[in-house]
Order: C-alpha cells, then structure tokens, then sequence
C-alpha cells in the first residue's frame, strides 16, 4: 500500500498466505494517513489474508486516516473497507 501522504496503484493479493499491519494511522492493506490507493482484490486462490489496521486507523483494508481508496473486493464480493481488527480471509 501506500505510506503517509502518498499514493499507490491497484493492490492484488493471488496465491500464497500475507499478513499486513498498517504503521500509525494507515490501514494493514491499502493507504496510509492522507494518502491513497488504487482498488483492493483479494482472490478466492489465496490461503490466507490476516490484515491489522495501525494505531488509530479506521481500516484493517482500506484507507488509512483521512485516506482514500479504490474498491475493495474478497472473492469476487465488492465489501468496500473493512473494520474488523485484525481481520482475517481464509477461503
């Protein structure tokens, strides 16, 4: 993802087991405090996905603190952020 007051492009996760914490006030996976990313896809071949969310962050996967971020789509379903932390994907 991205870091503080940055950007990055779309985030794929396919295949293989991550596990991502965000640094302070960025999301695990996806941007970071006043930063922005692209779409999230998560696909259904991974074997798992933990993500936590840094200190005062309000997504494990998103955006971080006043952060923006594309879609964010687990397995084909469009979720949009995710709260959850730490929040954990095993298909």
């Amino acid at each position: 993802g991205s870091s503080y007051n940055a950007s990055c492009g779309n985030i794929t996760i396919s295949g293989g087991s991550v596990t991502a914490t965000g640094g302070d006030q960025g999301a695990g996976i996806g941007s970071g405090q006043c930063a922005s990313c692209g779409t999230i896809t998560i696909t259904s071949d991974v074997t798992s996905v933990t993500a936590t969310k840094g200190d005062s962050a309000p997504n494990s996967i998103g955006a971080g603190d006043w952060g923006t971020c594309g879609t964010v789509t687990i397995n084909g379903t469009v979720t949009g952020n995710v709260t959850i932390n730490p929040y954990t994907y095993q298909p």
